[in-house]
């Protein structure tokens, strides 16, 4: 059935995740930069000491907090540090203070503003690099599965093609009646699928389990599963071809990547909420755009998004 790279299933998968990696590598770099710069002062905070709270519920929005400590030259500060969310501490109170011996105007405590973002920029490099790991591994293991199932015994089978929308995911589908029970296949869309006779038996390859991918071969064209079995027709608006037909529709996988890029509109609107919940700001809010833009675009290309549709 020839090289992988000939599977218009495997060249989707790839080049829907080509931009999600890049963008997931220029974020980390660029978050991994920028935490430096902001962590440096707070690494340099290498003396520790007690502090007590003098006033909390300071300046315009009440989170500023007065703290009194002593230096390792006996010398007395009074500091006023930034805590996100804080209420009314109770004076008298002590806490552990990290400042700077060279710069005594540099001190920072545990939650404070500063070693909050310190944290806040460290789980935002995580999340991302865990995120792009996380597409990568999927496409690769949802590829190598469907070339294993390629070198497994065939069967023959006969089955028809459906095409499902409902909003803005369209899905193709194999349907294949046995013992009595029909069974409904999500698949990768791909123009041999136009050819497809029902009356005609075509070899199915892979486990009869049904979690089990199994991969239909059309005159030579592998067509790959998108998803498992299912019992169940699919929801939304349903078309059934009645045949084959006489010249197949050809779409270009350019354009079938283009028509998968309306769920990447809503990347804004969920940057927001993150940026909101989080507390991030309007640096948080692009970058989360950002990612989440790559993330959209990835999944109708690795879930197997369908460029015709019903008609």
């Amino acid at each position: 059935m020839g090289g992988l790279w000939r599977r218009r299933a495997a060249r989707q998968m790839v080049y829907g995740l080509i931009p999600l990696l890049a963008i997931g590598a220029a974020m980390v770099v660029v978050l991994i930069i920028h935490l430096g710069h902001v962590a440096a002062p707070v690494n340099a905070a290498t003396q520790t000491t007690r502090a007590t709270v003098v006033a909390s519920q300071l300046g315009a929005d009440h989170h500023e907090i007065d703290l009194s400590w002593t230096d390792n030259r006996s010398a007395r500060h009074t500091s006023r540090l930034r805590f996100p969310g804080s209420g009314k501490v109770t004076a008298g109170t002590t806490v552990d203070l990290h400042y700077n011996p060279d710069d005594v105007t540099q001190v920072f405590v545990n939650g404070d503003a500063a070693s909050t973002r310190v944290r806040d920029l460290t789980t935002d490099v995580g999340v991302v690099f865990l995120v792009t790991l996380a597409a990568l591994v999927a496409t690769a293991v949802r590829t190598g599965r469907r070339r294993l199932a390629e070198r497994r015994p065939a069967t023959d089978r006969r089955m028809s093609v459906s095409h499902s929308r409902r909003g803005l995911t369209t899905r193709t589908w194999l349907t294949e009646t046995d013992a009595g029970q029909t069974w409904w296949q999500p698949v990768y869309w791909d123009p041999a699928l136009d050819t497809l006779d029902p009356d005609r038996p075509y070899p199915v390859h892979g486990a009869a389990n049904p979690r089990a991918p199994r991969v239909v071969e059309i005159d030579g064209t592998p067509i790959w599963p998108a998803g498992r079995r299912r019992t169940r027709a699919p929801r939304g608006e349903l078309t059934r071809a009645d045949g084959p037909r006489d010249e197949p529709r050809r779409v270009s996988l350019r354009r079938h990547l283009v028509g998968d890029l309306p769920p990447v509109f809503a990347a804004p609107l969920l940057g927001l909420l993150w940026a909101y919940f989080d507390n991030a700001g309007s640096n948080g809010f692009w970058a989360s755009t950002v990612v989440l833009a790559g993330v959209l675009f990835w999944l109708p290309s690795v879930y197997a998004s369908d460029p015709v549709g019903p008609e």
